[in-house]
């Protein structure tokens, strides 16, 4: 039987074209309708994978273009494929149960590479010892190290003794790019410092700059209280530091002197002493005067300038 349209013999061109005017129309079945597949976008004829961390769960005439492709939800990706039906992975930093919940490791913590095994914040692994994301989260590793310390920010070692660092950043990177410590200061024996701490004995100061004690003056043993050159200690009387500045102790007794360099003691009546020296450690170290010679009287000599007087027939003469 013909199939008539607008009553011509039109059965091919019912077929493909004009099912609602065909006369049997219930008859045939239609033609395939052309589709996209899932994860992809377009009008049915051109398709196209949606990109990378987006998807497409079920394609329709209204999924047409890129942008109707959906993002990913947040911390979640594709892992780099494109037309997918779904985000089946977390973000690398981050935990969880992809697609709709994956959250950023905390901070100080790193999940370098995620797998279905990084499901809970506990599974994301800690910073080394002095090293931190610098309080970032979802990091893929940690990126700083602390103040005081060298390295590429995973892995961090204290600066050594008398050096230091007061900010880390990635030109701290050996233990050269450490800073030393000025002269005269030191870390007190301590690494991984922010700054040079005490002064050396004998100097004043904060400890980050320091000065030498005066001459004659010294400090025995540096502390934060020996800030000015006045805190710095004046050598005992007839002691002196021989000129020296930065000491820690008075060295030298003065001529006419006897003792250690730090007590003296002046060298009694007719005896002296020209020139001091660790020799003269006691009164018997110090000269006698000469026959016919004394201090007169006068002790710390350096010299006999005197002549001895004794008494003749009730007067005082001079021995020549």
């Amino acid at each position: 039987m013909p199939y008539l349209l607008d009553g011509l013999d039109n059965s091919s061109l019912c077929f493909m074209k004009c099912k609602p005017h065909c006369a049997y129309k219930n008859i045939f079945l239609d033609p395939a309708t052309p589709t996209c597949a899932n994860g992809q976008y377009g009008d049915g004829t051109t398709c196209t994978n949606c990109p990378s961390d987006k998807y497409s769960p079920a394609w329709s005439t209204s999924i047409d273009v890129v942008g109707d492709c959906l993002n990913c939800p947040l911390g979640s990706t594709t892992g780099g494929a494109s037309g997918q039906t779904s985000c089946q992975s977390c973000l690398n930093g981050y935990y969880g149960t992809p697609p709709s919940s994956c959250g950023p490791c905390l901070a100080d913590k790193y999940s370098a590479t995620w797998s279905g095994s990084v499901d809970t914040a506990a599974d994301c692994i800690g910073c080394n010892a002095n090293s931190h994301t610098n309080g970032q989260t979802g990091q893929t590793s940690c990126t700083h190290c602390d103040n005081g310390y060298y390295g590429n920010g995973a892995t961090c070692t204290a600066c050594p003794v008398n050096t230091f660092s007061p900010t880390w950043s990635v030109s701290v990177d050996v233990v050269g790019d450490c800073m030393a410590c000025g002269t005269c200061s030191n870390t007190n024996g301590q690494t991984g410092q922010t700054s040079c701490t005490h002064c050396d004995n004998g100097y004043y100061g904060n400890g980050a700059t320091c000065t030498a004690c005066l001459v004659n003056t010294f400090s025995p043993s540096w502390s934060v209280s020996i800030a000015t050159a006045s805190d710095c200690t004046t050598c005992n009387a007839n002691s002196h530091t021989n000129g020296a500045t930065g000491m820690t102790a008075c060295t030298h007794c003065r001529n006419g002197c006897y003792g250690d360099g730090v007590t003296c003691t002046h060298c009694p009546v007719n005896t002296f002493s020209t020139t001091w020296s660790v020799s003269v450690a006691v009164a018997g170290d110090c000269t006698a005067c000469g026959t016919g010679l004394s201090t007169a009287g006068a002790t710390g000599q350096t010299a006999c300038t005197g002549k001895q007087r004794l008494m003749f027939q009730n007067l005082c003469i001079d021995v020549v």
